[in-house]
Order: structure tokens, then C-alpha cells, then sequence
């Protein structure tokens, strides 16, 4: 791929952007030193759904679900944000509220991905 970041040249991050799962900022970094904030990882789960989801699958459409802090999620974000509250994938973390700029935490990754496994592993088994 020639997608390239000017603070890392690692491989599997190029894949990942070649893939369109990750974009990087506009100023050319990915900066892999920062901590992935909640409404960030809500993209990166709806694009890595969209790239490994089988052909057939359709994404439901579901409520439009209200935060309490919903004015404080990027634009760029809603959709992604959307997604992973319908798919049933990222909910919030007490008082309605999404956090979008909080720390997505090792164990919230954890439980994300094991949710979007079961998701995956339902949808080929045409449930």
C-alpha cells in the first residue's frame, strides 16, 4: 500500500488503513502513542464490521438512539457511534451517556470485540 503515516511505518497499520478501517488525522499522523477515545473506536469497530461482514448481510436499521452527551459525538462520528449502539456492540456507560471523548479501556475492547465475534459468528450462520 502507499497509504503512509509520518509517525509510523508499522505493516499491519498500513493494512488497516489500505482497508479504509483507519483513516489517521489530517495532519498525515496516526499517532500511536495516543489513547483511543470511545467515539473513535465505535468508527473503527463499524468499518471493520463493513470489511469482514459476509457479502449478504445486511446492517439493520435500528432506533435512533439519544445520549445525554450526544451533542458532545464528532459528525464524523454518529454513524459509527449509531452502529455499534444497534448492533448491540458498544452501549453507554451509566446515565445515558456515550462519552465520546473518554478513554476506550482494555476491557471495554475486550467485551467489544468478543460482541462483534458473536455478531459475526451469528450472521454466517444466516440467523
Amino acid at each position: 500500500s502507499d497509504i503512509s503515516f509520518d509517525d509510523t511505518d508499522n505493516p499491519q497499520i498500513k493494512r488497516l488503513a489500505a482497508l479504509g478501517i483507519i483513516n489517521g488525522f489530517g495532519d498525515g499522523t496516526f499517532r500511536p502513542d495516543d489513547w483511543l477515545t470511545r467515539e473513535q473506536a465505535a468508527v473503527i469497530l463499524a468499518r471493520l464490521y463493513d470489511c469482514v461482514k459476509d457479502e449478504n448481510t445486511t446492517i439493520p436499521k435500528g432506533e435512533n438512539h439519544s445520549y445525554a452527551d450526544d451533542n458532545e459525538i464528532s459528525d464524523w462520528a454518529k454513524n459509527g457511534v449509531s452502529f455499534a449502539y444497534n448492533m448491540g456492540i458498544m452501549h453507554g456507560v451509566g446515565e445515558n451517556r456515550f462519552e465520546p471523548q473518554g478513554a476506550y479501556s482494555v476491557e471495554q475492547s475486550g467485551v467489544t470485540i468478543l460482541r462483534m465475534y458473536n455478531l459475526l459468528e451469528k450472521s454466517e450462520q444466516g440467523m
